[in-house]
């Protein structure tokens, strides 16, 4: 009979150690909207040919982005995205109305909406 050759047996290898990782703890803030300390008003008659003009309110925090959009019945007038609004013939006999909305980086946005009135001859 032959011999038999031996048995190898691989080395026993272990994972190296190491050590847990920890993170730091997460502090979690609660996320707030932009506030804004007085209502926008909107000024200026309601009549064609006239300039209604909203103010942007004293907003918190400050530097928060204000951004318009003038309605008329409830839609969108297409290019009134300042914070005047020269009335029309087109708009005469609507109601007239704008929504400001205030953005700020960390801070949930808000909007209002103001209405003018209806737009008189």
């Amino acid at each position: 009979m032959a011999p038999t050759p031996p048995v190898v047996v691989p080395p026993v290898v272990s994972p190296p150690v190491v050590p847990p990782v920890v993170a730091p703890p997460v502090v979690t803030l609660p996320l707030t909207g932009v506030d804004n300390a007085h209502r926008p008003k909107v000024r200026g008659k309601t009549t064609v040919g006239a300039t209604l003009k909203v103010n942007a309110a004293s907003w918190i925090p400050r530097g928060a982005k204000v951004t318009y959009g003038w309605r008329a019945n409830g839609k969108p007038i297409k290019k009134a995205t300042k914070s005047k609004l020269k009335l029309t013939k087109n708009v005469k006999g609507k109601k007239i109305s704008v929504r400001v909305v205030a953005t700020s980086a960390g801070h949930l946005p808000v909007a209002v909406v103001i209405s003018a009135g209806r737009v008189k001859g």
